[in-house]
């Protein structure tokens, strides 16, 4: 969407999104309104090289001429399921990751602290059955973020940010190794 079809400023799209979203983060002060590759583009056409990639996850860079096509046709044919039917594309998908990475199998997440979830369930049950009933504790890093689940707000090594403080004790196990100082 474009910011002259909305009849209002670049300032009241940011006094908007002050007023109605909960913020959990420092926005840069950035209108973000259209991307291309690796660059994303302010409301003026003011180009921006991209480092962050929508936080690693749309690494084809944005609106990928060939991404693009492959989203249309699909949203076209069919866009979204629940878990029981098989889907074309999710199969031929896993065979492609599991050919490559040489994994033999995949399981599908919708977010990042979900694929943390699995990542925490999978090292805890893996030390406890390996080691012993007290072998499951996992290092992170302090000033890491790892999602905002339970057992990935506690994996997060911040106890002294809003991801944490006033959510009673965090899930035990975690272990915070000195990361990088936030400059």
């Amino acid at each position: 969407m474009k910011l002259q079809e909305t009849g209002h400023t670049a300032q009241e799209i940011r006094d908007l999104a002050s007023k109605y979203m909960i913020e959990t983060y420092e926005r840069f002060d950035l209108l973000a309104e259209t991307a291309k590759d690796q660059y994303i583009y302010d409301e003026k056409g003011t180009p921006y090289l991209d480092f962050y990639a929508g936080i690693a996850v749309n690494s084809a860079g944005s609106c990928n001429d060939k991404v693009v096509r492959a989203v249309q046709e699909q949203a076209g044919q069919l866009m979204h399921t629940f878990n029981y039917p098989y889907t074309i594309p999710q199969a031929l998908l896993a065979e492609k990751v599991c050919t490559i990475t040489g994994f033999d199998k995949i399981f599908y997440q919708n977010s990042g602290t979900e694929a943390n979830e699995a990542m925490i369930k999978m090292a805890r049950k893996y030390g406890i059955e390996h080691y012993g009933p007290k072998k499951y504790k996992i290092v992170t890093a302090k000033m890491g973020f790892h999602g905002r689940t339970f057992g990935s707000m506690s994996a997060t090594g911040q106890p002294d940010n809003g991801c944490q403080i006033g959510f009673g004790p965090m899930t035990d196990g975690f272990v915070y190794l000195i990361g990088y100082e936030a400059q």
